[in-house]
């Protein structure tokens, strides 16, 4: 498991037990204020409070390196996900309508590996997000679950500018500000697990592909204050 703290480190950690295995420093200008691993646990992003988005290789867990970061956003990045080849990550703006997603694709490997900007995607009110094989899901202020296919990488040329990704909507029962994905026994499901407004956790299934129609799965209310972060 990986932690992130207010002096720019990001800390790989054994479990059950807890105990530190190693620290990467990848700011120390700046927090770091969220993390995320790569299924094959090889490559790790993290985002910061100054909108940069760093790269480190974890496949030697003791010698974890940063091989690569850079400013993609102009404030903090509040939410991060990576699915090689694919890097997503967010920024709180100044309005909801300033929210957007800026879109990057992860080139080379080990010491060589550098990401490189793509595009970026306007999303208004925007929560979170989360990339899964070339699925970029995420949740807005309106209630809804949005679901976008990545373009194809390998033809996809470098750039800064705002592109336009065919895009699904549908309604949740709740506003959900951050989820998790969790793979389901239908490999055309994924289970959207996420907290919400009202104070609750809930579960939906989501298909990847096809018709977006999210299906309840459970949900818990709990706590007295709500779920913003």
């Amino acid at each position: 498991m990986c932690s992130s703290d207010l002096r720019g480190n990001v800390t790989l950690w054994m479990a059950p037990g807890l105990q530190i295995i190693s620290t990467v420093v990848i700011a120390p200008d700046h927090e770091c204020s969220c993390v995320a691993a790569a299924d094959d646990a090889r490559i790790l992003v993290a985002g910061t409070s100054g909108g940069e988005v760093a790269a480190i290789d974890i496949s030697q867990l003791a010698a974890p390196r940063l091989v690569h970061r850079a400013r993609l956003h102009a404030a903090a990045v509040t939410a991060i996900s990576v699915s090689p080849p694919w890097l997503a990550s967010v920024a709180a703006g100044a309005s909801d309508d300033d929210a957007f997603i800026a879109l990057s694709c992860l080139q080379g490997a080990g010491g060589s590996t550098a990401v490189v900007p793509i595009g970026r995607v306007k999303v208004p009110g925007l929560l979170h997000l989360q990339v899964l094989d070339g699925v970029l899901l995420a949740t807005n202020r309106a209630g809804e679950l949005l679901r976008m296919l990545l373009p194809d990488p390998t033809a996809a040329a470098p750039s800064q500018e705002f592109l336009t990704l065919a895009t699904d909507r549908a309604s949740l029962s709740a506003t959900v500000s951050s989820f998790t994905l969790h793979a389901t026994e239908e490999g055309s499901n994924v289970r959207v697990v996420g907290w919400c407004w009202d104070r609750g956790l809930r579960c939906w299934d989501a298909p990847l592909s096809g018709a977006l129609s999210p299906t309840l799965v459970s949900e818990w209310k709990i706590g007295r204050a709500s779920c913003r972060e």
